[in-house]
């Protein structure tokens, strides 16, 4: 897994729990 895929990801949780 590339480390900056991994960040990418996390991020989008962070959005997606506060947009929801």
């Amino acid at each position: 897994m590339d480390i900056g895929s991994s960040i990418i990801l996390e991020t989008r949780l962070k959005i997606t729990k506060t947009n929801g």
